[in-house]
């Protein structure tokens, strides 16, 4: 079933995150020292001025969010991150497999189950479990953040993304890697799904090489930073 037909959302879903040129997220041991500690290169194309940008910072993105989803492993490099990088908003962690939350790590961040502090979290079984939190609990129009690549593909092979706001380091990864598309054709056809396109709102040239592309699914209406004019 292609993306416009089905069923409505009272939300929409953003995806933001970084890719290497063959598509991996983060290496096999989870390190992306490749994205934030890139190998200078002087001879990168120059990044597009502030006044001629089209694509959102993370800090615009992150302000039209309410929500984040993201699996088990994804909480887990956050948690082992110096900082929380999402404070102040309503995280749910998919996780067939959690028994209970690591509550010593989540105060050592300023995190609770019940709103307090960062932000509140919670575990939720499956991705019809997600929905239903969503359905009940985002304000209309708002966004919601979905982080990491299992969950993404979860959304993506439901036509459940909206927007993706995709940024591609100029590396090539040896070894192995965890991939955001890859495999991804033959799942939404499983799913008896069309192809998935979207229409390209803005592309920038960022530091180090790295090229930031904003796209919308087609069909789709302004987003809220759109409309709200921060871009």
């Amino acid at each position: 079933m292609p993306p416009s037909a089905a069923p409505s959302r009272p939300w929409k879903t953003r995806l933001f995150t970084a890719t290497s040129l063959n598509d991996y997220l983060a290496r096999s041991d989870h390190s992306i020292t490749w994205l934030t500690s890139p190998t200078p290169n002087p001879s990168h194309a120059v990044p597009t001025p502030p006044e001629r940008k089209t694509t959102p910072t993370f800090e615009q993105h992150m302000s039209t969010v309410d929500f984040i989803v993201m699996g088990r492993q994804t909480f887990d490099v956050c948690l082992s991150l110096p900082e929380w990088p999402y404070p102040k908003k309503e995280l749910l962690v998919l996780s067939r497999g959690m028994d209970c939350l690591p509550v010593d790590l989540m105060r050592g961040k300023g995190l609770g189950q019940s709103g307090e502090g960062n932000g509140k979290v919670r575990v939720v079984r499956s991705i019809e479990e997600v929905k239903q939190v969503l359905d009940a609990e985002v304000r209309s129009g708002r966004m919601v953040y979905v982080d990491g690549g299992q969950t993404a593909r979860e959304f993506l092979r439901r036509g459940w993304v909206d927007e993706v706001v995709l940024t591609v380091a100029p590396v090539v990864l040896a070894g192995g890697g965890r991939g955001l598309f890859c495999g991804l054709g033959a799942e939404l056809e499983a799913e008896g799904m069309g192809d998935l396109e979207f229409t390209l709102v803005g592309v920038d040239v960022i530091e180090n090489g790295m090229v930031k592309v904003y796209y919308r699914v087609k069909g789709n209406g302004e987003s809220e930073i759109c409309e709200s004019g921060h871009i």
